[in-house]
Order: C-alpha cells, then structure tokens, then sequence
C-alpha cells in the first residue's frame, strides 16, 4: 500500500512537472504577417534560355539557390544559380551578400517548379512538375547532393499526379508538397521517407488564380504564390494553416516596379527567422527578361529561453521582433550570483545582478542564471546590507551626527587635559601640606630627645 502511495506520489509530481514545462518556439506572429509587407530588391540576374524562367529557389546554409528552366525539352540543359546567402562564403571569405557565386548546368530538371533544402541529410528536393522525360518522372521528385547538385536518387511519390511544389519541416523531419490539378492541387505531409503520411485536402477554390508556383513551410504555415499572371489582378501570396486546414491569408504584393511591363512571381524561402526572399520573372519595357530577388522581414516572435539554479527567473517567452524583453530573476536565501550566460557567453561584472534586457530582439535568445551558496563572510555582510536597507537614515542626518560626534570627542578631549592637570595639582598640594604637618611636628619635639636618624630626617626637611 505505501508503495501505491509512493507511485501516484510520483505520478502527481510527473504530471506537474509536465503541465508547467512551457512549450515556446519562434514562429510567425500572426495570419497577416505578410499584409503590407516591405519588398526590398536585393539582385537581378539575366536569364540565360531565351524562353528560360526561373522556377523554384531553396535555402542552404551558405547559398541561395535557384534553378531556371531553359525549357522543358528534355535535351535542353537547365541553369542552377548560387547566389550568397550571407556577407561571407562557406570558407569564411568575405563577400558582397546576395551576389551571384556560381552556375551549374548539367541536368534536365523537367520543369523544376519546387525545391526544398534538408539540413539534416544536406540534400536539395526537387519536384518536377512536368514528366516530358516518360512516366518514370510522373509524381517523382529528384533528390541531389546540396553542394556538388548531382543527381543521388529519384523517388516517385505518385504515378496519379505531378507535383508542383515542395516544402521541408525541420522540426518533424516532413515533406509538405502541393499537388498539381490531377490531384486537385492538395497538400500532402510525408515522412523523411518520402511516404504520404497525411492529406491535407484541397485549398484551390478559395485562391487567387487558377494554379500554383513553389512553397515553403514556416511551423503551422504552408506559403505559396498563385498563378495570376495575364489576369490583370495583379500578385499575391497565400498562406494556409496546417493545423486549421484552411487557407487563412491573401494578400497582395506591392514589389515597387520601375519599367517593368510584366512579371510573375515564382518561388519562395524563408534565409533567415522571419526573413524571406522571393524570385520573380520580369520584363522591361525594352523587352529584356530577368529574374530577381526581393526581401521582406515580416512580424515574427521569436524565443526567449531562460533558466535558472538556486533562484527564480522571468518565464521564457515569445518576443515580436524589434520589442525589448526584461528578465528578473533573484536567488534563493543565503545564495549570490555566481555566472550570468546570454547567448552562451558568460557577461563581465557590469551586468547587473538582479536583470537583464534583451532590446529589438531579432534572433532567438538565452539566458542562464547561477548562483551559489555564501561564504560566512558574505552573509554576515548581506545581513548588515538588509538591516541598513530596511533602517533609513537621511544622508544629511549622519552628517549632523558625524558632526556632533566629532565636537563631542574634542571635548572630552579637553576634559581630560583638564582633569589629568586639576589632579597633578591636587597632588602637589596634599604633598606639599603632609610636608608643613610634619615640619611643625618635628618642631614641637624635644631635639635632645630625638635620635640622630630622625634629626636628619629633619634637617632634611628643614
């Protein structure tokens, strides 16, 4: 019976323990992150096919890169673009960001319309869209090396639809595709095995357009752009809630265009939290064609994760971008500060003891608090340091006080002078009346009966 006792002791404990674990992760602040979002040229790059197009766009660590379908002859080499993900390479070398790094062309991509990065397996996921190469490509997907772009394996997910889109979830290790019309554009969950795990349904009717480009996935958010291009309605990306099932934004875009007669957005990738880039096909009025990349930051929370030994802290929390986050923390009694670690590197003796400020938050944090048991010593001072704390004496009175002290010092001071005087006096007095009584005494006496010791005595003092 104690050991059932003793179990659902432990169970209750378990239980608690679990309920008051905070489950806190960056994502995106809301449905409408993308609503009047920024759009900031950041390159342009000629096309090199005469009817070539740039399709789909993934994120590696190092690069961006982005594949132009030449054309979706089977013979025709298409062209993969590196461009600079960040303002070094993957050596460490300095270089211009988002600059053009460099191009492969060794392979047919039929019309390579999605690319998803894996992080875990540095592999690039290409869906084809098309399959101009024979059944075989039907529902298939290329899966290649991330740095050297060869071809590894293919895998057919499907011979009943192709596949227009391709999204990758870190966090679970899924897939997300989007189906073309044959499988009424709907979203699929696979596992790293490339195997359907869960369908998702179907969210045409309610888009712009009348099909889709590339996607990417952002926690519960699947992101696309629909095809609107000679719709005269202008461009638009869409965002779906996984959980929801349904598409839960449409918004318009707003890409600042100079000279540009015609356009059409096509792929998607998040380089950053919160930090996207987009592709886009353009044609300028003098009918030349490119493609460029555009950036927007949109509202992200991203995380604050704090712990704690031997004292209490501020709750981890999610932090909207470019907002201050305050964390307070205290120990425990007869415990002081042993390390303070933000980020993981350990702050110097000017941090304060008591909080810490994370200001325009743009990245996730952490913060780590110790503290460790005090010396004899140090308690014995924080037990004056409370007692001085909690009695509060004006600065101007223990001035006063200090003052009156001192005057009181000097003057028993010169009490002293003036008794340690007053008594020598004194002294010489009772010396000097002891030697008048003994004289007279001496005086009365016979001098023929004293003897000759005391006559000396006396003559001394004669």
């Amino acid at each position: 019976m104690k050991g059932k006792i003793i179990a659902a002791f432990m169970c209750v404990i378990a239980i608690w323990g679990i309920a008051g674990t905070q489950n806190v992760k960056a994502e995106i602040a809301s449905d409408q992150a993308f609503e009047n979002a920024t759009w900031e040229l950041i390159h342009e790059e000629s096309l090199q096919g005469t009817g070539g197009v740039a399709q789909s766009m993934c994120c590696t660590k190092d690069y961006i890169v982005c594949i132009e379908n030449v054309s979706d002859a089977p013979q025709d080499l298409d062209v993969v673009y590196y461009f600079y993900k960040n303002d070094v390479d993957e050596n460490g070398n300095p270089v211009e960001q988002y600059s053009l790094a460099k191009t492969i062309s060794n392979m047919s991509y039929e019309h390579g319309n999605g690319m998803a990065y894996n992080p875990k397996t540095d592999e690039i996921v290409i869906s084809l869209y098309t399959n101009n190469e024979g059944d075989g490509n039907k529902g298939a997907v290329y899966v290649m090396d991330a740095s050297t772009f060869d071809l590894k394996r293919k895998v057919q997910i499907s011979t009943d639809y192709n596949i227009l889109g391709i999204g990758y979830l870190e966090d679970s290790d899924q897939y997300v595709i989007q189906t073309n019309v044959e499988g009424n554009y709907s979203f699929k969950i696979l596992n790293a095995e490339f195997q359907i795990t869960e369908d998702l349904g179907e969210y045409a009717k309610p888009s712009e357009g009348s099909n889709f480009q590339d996607l990417c996935v952002n926690g519960d958010y699947i992101i696309n752009f629909p095809l609107t291009l000679n719709l005269g309605i202008g461009d638009f990306i869409h965002m779906y809630s996984i959980s929801r099932r349904a598409m839960v934004a449409s918004n318009p875009i707003n890409w600042n265009f100079t000279g540009v007669v015609a356009d059409e957005p096509e792929s998607i990738c998040e380089v950053s939290p919160g930090v996207f880039v987009a592709v886009v096909n353009v044609v300028m009025e003098d009918g030349s064609r490119a493609f460029r990349l555009y950036k927007t930051a949109i509202p992200y929370n991203f995380t604050v994760t704090t712990s704690v030994s031997n004292g209490t802290i501020t709750d981890s929390s999610s932090v909207l971008r470019g907002d201050s986050y305050q964390i307070a923390f205290e120990p425990l009694k007869d415990y002081t500060i042993d390390s303070v670690m933000v980020d993981g590197k350990k702050m110097n003796s000017e941090t304060s003891e008591s909080d810490y400020t994370f200001s325009d938050v743009q990245s996730d944090h952490t913060i780590t608090v110790k503290y460790k048991e005090m010396t004899w010593m140090q308690k014995t001072s924080a037990f004056f340091g409370k007692l001085k704390a909690q009695i509060h004496i004006p600065k101007s009175f223990v001035t006063g006080l200090l003052i009156v002290l001192a005057v009181i010092g000097l003057l028993a001071l010169y009490l002293r002078i003036l008794y340690v005087r007053r008594m020598r006096i004194i002294k010489r007095r009772r010396a000097a009346r002891a030697r008048r009584r003994a004289i007279q005494e001496y005086e009365r006496m016979d001098p023929d009966e004293l003897e000759d010791r005391e006559m000396r005595e006396y003559i001394e003092l004669k």
